[in-house]
């Protein structure tokens, strides 16, 4: 399906999967509030986790900042959060190669505003 090149076979059919089992309304109002094994780090109001379906083909890490607080946009995110995510940030700068938004059209998880903390494959330090 649409993100299949940029995971493996077996990464996606679970996440076709996992996909076609949900309704549009759990679609809907799914967020990533974390397990404790999925947990990266952890801030004031933000989160990193594992991301439960990384783009495996191309990425050698894939995780995802994610605020405590569920709402969909970074527009509304508290002056607060705003702050926070601009100090987790700058502080990420040499553990990840880049940090990546969808649009919302291409969000699997529409309604809790999340940013992929990503490292490419074959890029050495």
């Amino acid at each position: 399906m649409k993100h299949s090149v940029c995971r493996t076979a077996e990464m996606t059919e679970r996440y076709n999967s996992y996909i076609e089992g949900q309704s549009e309304e759990e679609k809907k109002n799914e967020t990533l509030l974390v397990a404790p094994q999925d947990m990266v780090a952890e801030y004031t109001l933000w989160f990193i986790k594992k991301n439960k379906f990384p783009y495996d083909g191309i990425l050698d890490t894939h995780d995802m900042l994610v605020p405590k607080r569920v709402f969909g946009t970074y527009a509304e995110a508290t002056p607060e959060e705003k702050a926070e995510f601009e100090e987790i940030r700058s502080s990420l700068a040499h553990t990840y190669d880049a940090m990546l938004t969808n649009f919302p059209q291409n969000r699997s998880i529409m309604g809790h505003y999340h940013v992929h903390l990503i490292s490419w494959k074959g890029i050495e330090e």
